[in-house]
């Protein structure tokens, strides 16, 4: 594995300014941070967000060179509108950045209070735990495919309209916002850690995809430990207890260098954030796996 340095002010001035950026999700917390790294070094960025009230408040926030689309990244139409939207406002009728970070975690009720009745519900709801026994009629209930449509599909969508669009003005890059979940298992946050498997499997995939090496396309996933922001603010100190806790900030680090990076080194790449230790985890892995093909051979 890789240790990485966090990008430089000149860095992120270079490769920032002049650039047209849609981040979804980016109303507060993490996309929030990363639209504002983005915006103070010379960007024009387009935040995408369900909550209407805080995604204007955040834009006000941010500035001229900003623009709040509300979107519900799991509606194909709104992503279609959300596209639409951001090449009419940009300057140079592009986008040169795409941050895939809208996401939700309900099983994060699991974590408010562990010992109290909270707990006891929801373990036996489909909606916070999917082996639950609840009934819908005479029937077992089905468990809602909210957190896969959001996590999982409103990534799809992104990376597929983006890919569409720099493909006509000459490339550009596709972030992922992973999760420590995305390698781990995490139980009781079992849905949450399947929807962040499946986007770091869609990453890995679609790098080696030759619509992406034919047009200057790369795409790469941060995948940060617990964060500090809205989410998971009801992780209890039981559960944050040991934890570094990371910032939204150490997160958009991140993202910079995957945004501002060499695109052929940075393409299929994954960034484990640990407070602002950033260590590049795919190398080692696609080692790992080549040594497993050898030893099977």
């Amino acid at each position: 594995m890789s240790a990485l340095n966090s990008p430089s002010e000149a860095e992120l001035k270079s490769g920032l300014q002049n650039k047209t950026a849609i981040i979804t999700g980016g109303s507060q917390g993490i996309g929030f941070t990363i639209a504002q790294l983005c915006v103070s070094n010379g960007a024009t960025v387009i935040i995408a967000d369900i909550n209407t009230e805080r995604g204007e408040q955040a834009a006000a926030e941010l500035g001229n060179n900003t623009l709040f689309v509300r979107c519900d990244v799991s509606k194909w139409s709104d992503q279609l509108h959300l596209f639409s939207t951001a090449l009419s406002h940009s300057p140079h009728k592009r986008l040169d950045i795409v941050v895939c970070n809208a996401g939700v975690n309900p099983e994060m009720v699991f974590f408010n209070a562990p010992d109290g009745k909270e707990l006891v519900e929801a373990q036996t709801q489909v909606k916070f735990n999917y082996l639950a026994d609840e009934m819908d009629g005479n029937y077992l209930a089905c468990p809602p495919s909210t957190i896969l449509d959001i996590n999982l599909f409103g990534v799809i969508y992104g990376v597929k309209l983006t890919v569409h669009h720099m493909k006509e003005s000459g490339g550009g890059r596709i972030i992922v916002t992973g999760s420590a979940a995305s390698y781990m298992g995490m139980s009781p946050q079992d849905m949450y850690c399947a929807s962040k498997h499946a986007v770091l499997g869609l990453v890995r995939a679609t790098s080696q995809k030759a619509e992406l090496e034919q047009n200057n396309i790369s795409i790469g996933l941060v995948a940060p430990w617990l964060t500090e922001m809205p989410m998971t603010s009801c992780v209890s100190p039981p559960y944050a207890k040991g934890s570094l806790r990371i910032s939204p900030a150490d997160v958009a680090n991140a993202v910079g260098m995957l945004a501002v990076r060499d695109g052929e080194q940075v393409n299929g790449k994954a960034i484990w954030v640990q407070g602002q230790t950033y260590t590049e985890v795919e190398g080692a892995v696609a080692k790992c796996y080549e040594g497993m093909m050898k030893s099977a051979d």
